[in-house]
């Protein structure tokens, strides 16, 4: 499986199979680190004067100087960095034209750049017909004059930006003669983006025939550190220090204004001393010039701020550390085994799934650590592979699983719950003979009018209609974690706190009780539309000790409870017959559950069977004055005032089958009783039920 996953893994990142997902992952992460603040320090040296929106509503309302601008307007901008110190300036804007303000106004501008710090200034590379360009020669010629091919390109040190189709290029968009002869050095800005149009890599640069063209921020730094170009042969990953603004930005039109008040010796609004061995990118940010870049922390990233994080990347040496292709196989190969052995170790799918999300987690946490420390190890590969292994695995474990769990599984799973055949296929030999006593609690329900329903139907709609039945009730009372014992007849018996032990048992029992008259309910119209019947259902609720267990002879035998409280939920069933109630349970039953759910204690009753009398409730659904009422009228029953009882209890019977059955109990005792043995109180307040 391993060799399986290690060649696969090796062939997604050899062709890219996954780089749109890794590259959104990349992203995601770059996201959190600047979020979170946890990026690389920016280097304070490296300033920006931007070409902003207030720069150009400035001078088109001040100045009345509509953009383009003269060229003319950079030399006071180019004077105040020379005094302020700057090491090197880098204008990310073609002078690709000359100047519509005339020819005075280039020489002006090439004079500025001459008498400033060291520059450099952008070209565009382009794919077209050298004979349709004659800027190419012209490239070559530049280099040969300012001695680009000696001072960087040196056999020695070779800087190896050709190599590439996407590198190379056969025409280029250079300056203006004068400007060209004026800058130290020029810088290609037509960098392309990754395939889903988004920078995040960068290269040295690029050639037009043949001839090296360094990209503008590696120009910048060629005017620095040249002999160390040599390191920067490949396409690298770049390192954001944080979102736009980053670092420190002014306004060209604030740089402006500053040199004319030092010269009108005014206190200036730029403080000088930030540009001292600065490296000053120039360039435009304002949202008509079109100069932004989707970057994974934005979509509208001023290019002039990518070229700054590039320098500073170069600067520092702190470009994204990509790991090699064998290291994020290895990588993968890793967090393959671990998944693979927690599957295969492990018994419960629980447990494997838990400890393989912990893994997956951690691997998570661990590619976003490193993201904020600079280094991008691969996500999509590992988790591909992961998901393929964990699914794998969890199939050769499946078919490594033993006839006798797979048979078991089979076998039972139509007849009792899961956590049955959970609590079986854990341990097989549950299944002998014999059982525990245990607090259980029983629910039995029945079908109201079944017999009547049965002579009605057809037997094949009967039995569609049973199933369907049965297959509600069953679902909802297993949802709640109850055990379907068995069907008789028309019957559902269930319980709860076995196999699986349950502390909220009552709790569940009534909850899957009263959610099953609801689905009833809902079903109703289907029902009668299909089958032309009423469907209505009676449950009695108790909670008792009986014995639970494998119950049965040496070949045959049902996992299902024994006992006298099993007879008490079966008896309270058929005591709603007598209510005219839906739902009823014991008192202990409703002492368990009373701090969730709202009862209404409707009499005490003798069931069949029974010497001592049983108090059942009712969980209520009538408002809060009918239940205050009645719980009012059952007081002065209890309290043998029958006068008062039935005062309370007639206008509720019309509503309220309970009340209306109390009403015929406390009639049928005046009739029957005299005078002296109703005041004497000598009647039992006990219903005692003649049927099941």
């Amino acid at each position: 499986m391993l060799c399986a996953v290690a060649a696969l893994s090796f062939c997604a990142f050899s062709f890219g199979l996954l780089d749109r997902f890794e590259n959104a992952s990349w992203d995601r992460r770059l996201r959190s680190v600047v979020t979170f603040g946890q990026t690389h320090r920016a280097d304070p040296r490296i300033r920006i004067i931007t070409i902003d929106q207030s720069s150009l509503d400035y001078f088109a309302q001040e100045e009345k100087i509509v953009w383009p601008w003269p060229r003319a307007l950079y030399e006071p901008v180019l004077q105040f960095l020379k005094a302020a110190g700057a090491r090197a300036v880098a204008f990310d804007i073609l002078f690709t034209e000359p100047s519509s303000y005339g020819v005075f106004d280039d020489e002006t501008f090439s004079n500025a750049l001459k008498a400033g710090p060291p520059s450099v200034v952008a070209a565009a590379l382009r794919k077209i017909t050298p004979s349709f360009d004659g800027n190419a020669e012209k490239l070559v010629e530049w280099n040969e004059f300012r001695g680009i091919q000696a001072r960087n390109i040196q056999p020695s040190n070779r800087v190896d930006i050709t190599s590439g189709s996407k590198n190379k290029f056969t025409g280029a968009i250079l300056p203006v003669p004068s400007i060209m002869a004026a800058v130290t050095g020029i810088g290609d800005v037509s960098a392309a983006p990754d395939f889903d149009g988004i920078f995040r890599h960068v290269t040295a640069g690029a050639s037009v025939n043949d001839v090296p063209v360094l990209s503008l921020p590696f120009a910048v730094f060629s005017l620095i550190k040249p002999e160390a170009l040599i390191n920067y042969q490949k396409r690298f990953a770049v390192r954001f220090a944080g979102p736009a603004r980053t670092y420190g930005t002014q306004p060209i039109a604030a740089v402006i204004k500053n040199f004319t008040q030092a010269l009108a010796e005014q206190r200036p609004s730029v403080d000088s001393a930030l540009y001292k061995d600065a490296f000053v990118f120039i360039g435009m940010d304002a949202p008509g010039l079109l100069d932004l870049r989707p970057t994974p922390l934005s979509e509208v990233f001023p290019g002039v701020e990518f070229n700054a994080t590039v320098l500073d990347n170069l600067l520092h040496d702190s470009f994204v550390y990509r790991t090699s292709k064998l290291e994020s196989v290895s990588l993968t190969l890793i967090i393959t085994f671990f998944l693979a052995s927690v599957i295969l170790f492990l018994a419960k799918l629980r447990y494997q799934m838990a400890v393989s999300a912990l893994i997956a987690a951690l691997f998570i946490a661990l590619a976003f650590v490193t993201a904020a420390a600079g280094v991008w190890i691969p996500m999509a590969v590992p988790i591909m592979c992961g998901v393929i292994v964990v699914l794998a695995s969890l199939a050769f474990q499946y078919q490594l699983e033993g006839k006798q769990h797979r048979f078991l599984r089979h076998a039972f799973r139509h007849y009792v719950s899961s956590d049955v055949v959970d609590e079986i296929v854990e341990n097989p030999a549950a299944l002998a003979i014999g059982g525990e006593r245990r607090e259980l609690t029983m629910f039995f329900s029945d079908i109201e009018g079944f017999t009547k329903i049965s002579e009605k139907l057809e037997v094949s709609k009967l039995v569609i209609l049973l199933n369907s039945f049965f297959s509600e009730m069953s679902q909802i009372i297993m949802s709640h974690g109850g055990t379907v014992d068995k069907y008789v007849g028309d019957a559902i018996v269930a319980f709860w706190n076995a196999p699986v032990l349950r502390s909220d048992h009552a709790e569940r029992a009534v909850n899957a009780a009263l959610a099953c008259q609801s689905k009833l309910t809902s079903l109703q119209h289907y029902y009668t539309d299909q089958f032309g019947v009423a469907v209505r259902m009676r449950i009695g609720i108790h909670t008792g000790v009986v014995n639970v267990g494998n119950f049965g002879s040496k070949d045959r035998f049902n996992y299902t409870m024994i006992g006298d409280a099993a007879n008490l939920a079966s008896r309270l069933e058929g005591a709603n017959k007598h209510f005219g109630t839906a739902v009823l349970v014991s008192e202990a039953t409703q002492q368990a559950a009373c701090s969730k759910i709202s009862f209404r204690k409707v009499a005490q009753i003798l069931v069949i069977g029974k010497k001592q009398p049983t108090v059942v409730y009712e969980p209520y659904f009538i408002t809060e004055q009918g239940y205050e009422l009645f719980n009012a009228g059952r007081s002065a029953f209890e309290a043998a005032d029958l006068v008062r009882a039935l005062e309370i209890f007639r206008p509720l019977a019309k509503q309220d089958p309970v009340a209306a059955r109390y009403v015929e109990r406390i009639e049928s005792l005046q009739s029957e009783l005299s005078s002296e043995e109703l005041n004497a109180n000598r009647f039992s307040q006990v219903f005692e039920l003649t049927e099941k």
